[in-house]
């Protein structure tokens, strides 16, 4: 499949899990897994965003994915001791001590939504912030903060 065949149909599939009204109306950027993701990459390779901007997450993969930068960012507890992955039960998964990512997402499900944590740590300027997917490593792509 081309890359512009695989970027419509992830456009279509993303046209079905309708982003919330929020983010529409405000203009919020947005990543994006779509089918196939985990064999191919995130939707965009390149995701532009503003310094300040809140950036949403939108899974329209049937696999779970989330968003993890590559470089390391505050290592405080208030940042990095939530829970990552919804999906493990009886244990809370966090980023180990000293690796926390400078920003993340938790880890989602087709359909779902979630917002980037994390952004507040960016620096702008035509900054670039390489970040993949925690479950499916291959998966990558870059943030370019201006």
């Amino acid at each position: 499949m081309t890359p512009i065949r695989r970027s419509a149909l992830a456009l279509a599939v993303l046209g079905a899990f309708a982003l919330p009204a929020s983010a529409q109306a405000a203009g919020t950027p947005i990543i994006v897994t779509g089918p196939g993701s985990y064999i191919t990459n995130y939707t965009q390779p390149v995701a532009v965003v503003q310094v300040g901007d809140e950036v949403t997450y939108v899974n329209a993969d049937v696999q779970p994915h989330d968003v993890v930068a590559r470089e390391f960012g505050p290592d405080t507890a208030s940042f990095c001791g939530e829970d990552i992955d919804p999906f493990t039960t009886g244990t809370q998964r966090r980023f180990a001590e000293g690796s926390c990512p400078v920003f993340w997402s938790k880890l989602i499900s087709v359909g779902q939504t979630t917002p980037v944590l994390g952004l507040e740590n960016v620096q702008g300027g035509g900054r670039l912030y390489e970040f993949y997917c925690s479950i499916h490593g291959n998966m990558k792509a870059t943030l370019v903060v201006v």
